[in-house]
């Protein structure tokens, strides 16, 4: 383990948790393609439903905020997301259980105001016969407390998703994941999206891995569409269910 404290490039909780903190409204006039979007090393297609904005522009991440209803007047208290990015490590994953080390180390490596209240992770075998490659699924729960929009309001963050090793690469793990934001004396509306988060994770597939400074026309999204993403914030510890 401590060969990946040393190694590991890039945290899964930063992809997991973006846009989960305060944020502006998305710009409405982003308009979101229903083709698939090939990125370095993954393509999606944006998830079932209306009211989905594209929210990031990158070669290794890709991400869609749900417009809530209630959220309309004050969005910075409630917030929806599903996404896939690519992460990258300079140690080899040679196994499932490298694999769930790697998930391990990411959920657990820093600490900031944010705590760790519950976690399970399980290989994913089905998936991974799917996907010909290693593969896990992953479900947590946070509290963040030190907010300062509105001051002392405590909120509930949840995450659902899977990674995957890519085949073409044992230092390459693909990140799918479903995230809400809520405060917690609120009630949690994610099961209203349930299905439109497992649409949207099980239509994400593999695709080649670019050389470094190589790209292609349509991968790089819309810089612009990524203003309400919120630098990545690191996680608190906490302990497995």
């Amino acid at each position: 383990m401590h060969v990946l404290r040393q190694c590991l490039r890039m945290s899964i909780l930063g992809v997991s948790l973006a846009g989960c903190a305060t944020q502006p409204l998305v710009d409405p006039s982003i308009a979101v393609p229903r083709a698939r979007i090939e990125s370095n090393g993954f393509s999606v297609l944006p998830p079932p439903g209306e009211n989905w904005f594209l929210g990031v522009g990158s070669l290794r991440e890709i991400v869609y905020k749900k417009q809530l209803a209630e959220s309309l007047d004050q969005p910075v208290l409630h917030s929806y997301l599903v996404g896939a990015a690519r992460l990258d490590t300079a140690i080899k994953l040679k196994n499932p259980e490298d694999l769930l080390a790697f998930f391990d180390y990411n959920l657990r490596a820093n600490r900031a105001h944010l705590k760790l209240i519950s976690v399970n992770a399980t290989l994913d075998q089905e998936r991974s016969n799917r996907m010909g490659s290693d593969c896990l699924r992953y479900e947590f729960d946070l509290e963040e407390q030190a907010n300062s929009n509105p001051a002392g309001m405590v909120y509930q963050l949840t995450v659902q998703g899977f990674q995957c090793r890519h085949p073409s690469s044992l230092q390459v793990v693909i990140d799918a994941y479903c995230s809400e934001r809520y405060p917690q004396s609120h009630p949690s509306t994610g099961k209203l999206y349930a299905h439109e988060c497992a649409a949207f994770l099980n239509q994400v597939q593999f695709s080649p891995l670019q050389a470094p400074g190589e790209s292609r026309e349509g991968d790089m999204l819309p810089r612009e569409s990524s203003q309400w993403w919120k630098k990545r914030v690191p996680v608190d510890s906490g302990t497995y269910a």
